[in-house]
């Protein structure tokens, strides 16, 4: 009724309103999780942008046929409390990083959906990984036989994390290359998906920041 405020509040959490087909609440939880949203209170005294912002560390040339290196660093800028947080045994939060050359060609990647919807296993995750007492995992949240965690990562408030990559580029790599890296956060996998949804759907993926770099050759290689 007219007479009554609304009590929504935005969180991380865009996985219930998508089920329940509220376009509204989810747009706007995507736009918080972007750092989109401003709360005008606060804006003065919170960081600009996303919560959780991405940055490139790479060189700003390369050498084909030489190794190259660079690393993804991730803020918690201004989540309040350590991110990820909440049941990090069915949040998914990774990164997808890509390097392609001047001719649209993928050198590297890490970090994709399969066609299953699945993220790839080598990538760089911020989770946690419960077993139980035989060491299998706790991967349907039944955390009452958790004894302990095979790992566990998060960024704790106002500190970073760095996530490192290397790769030999090919001798006939054509420059520039580009390089991106995309963090993105998905309320429940796709193992708990496959479990919950219809067959091949997925919970929404939302991007929680992007960066990206260009790394030329040397003129002579150009």
């Amino acid at each position: 009724r007219p007479q009554h405020r609304s009590h929504r509040f935005l969180g991380a959490n865009q996985a219930v309103p998508w089920l329940n087909k509220d376009k509204e609440q989810f747009r706007l939880t995507e736009q918080w999780l972007q750092g989109k949203f401003e709360v005008p209170e606060i804006a003065k005294r919170w960081a600009k942008g996303a919560a959780i912002p991405v940055r490139l560390d790479a060189p700003a040339s390369a050498v084909p046929g030489k190794r190259l290196t660079w690393k993804v660093v991730v803020t918690n800028n201004k989540a309040g409390h350590g991110f990820p947080t909440g049941p990090l045994d069915l949040i998914e939060t990774w990164l997808e990083v890509r390097l392609s050359d001047a001719k649209g060609r993928v050198i590297f990647e890490s970090g994709a959906l399969d066609a299953k919807r699945y993220v790839d296993k080598q990538a760089f995750f911020f989770r946690s990984v419960g077993v139980d007492q035989a060491g299998s995992l706790i991967d349907r949240h039944n955390l009452w036989d958790m004894v302990g965690q095979k790992s566990k990562r998060a960024v704790f408030v106002g500190t970073s994390d760095a996530a490192p990559y290397s790769t030999v580029l090919p001798k006939n790599a054509a420059g520039p290359l580009t390089l991106t890296a995309r963090l993105r956060y998905r309320k429940f996998n796709q193992f708990v998906a496959d479990l919950m949804l219809p067959k091949g759907e997925t919970f929404p993926v939302t991007e929680i920041s992007t960066d990206a770099v260009t790394i030329t050759f040397p003129a002579a290689l150009m």
